[in-house]
């Protein structure tokens, strides 16, 4: 590659980094702060799509605030 490309290089990266989706953990990294929920979505996305790990992590963080909430739930509400 001749260094005279590199500008383009970089402005095809910049157009494709715009359409690019952060990983489901990375966002409710950046939205939330809280490593409880980092793990728990790390955990669950390991297993499954995005679209699902977003969805159920949604839904369980309604109930769900922190490790007791978790260990206090039955496997059935779980």
């Amino acid at each position: 590659m001749d260094s005279a490309d590199i500008p383009k290089v970089f402005a095809i990266l910049e157009r494709h980094y715009e359409l690019w989706e952060a990983p489901v953990v990375t966002l409710v990294a950046q939205h939330t702060g809280d490593p409880f929920k980092v793990l728990v979505c790390a955990l669950l996305s390991t297993r499954t799509r995005d679209e699902t790990t977003s969805r159920v992590c949604k839904k369980l963080f309604k109930k769900v605030k922190g490790p007791a909430d978790i260990l206090s739930m039955s496997e059935e509400d779980l």
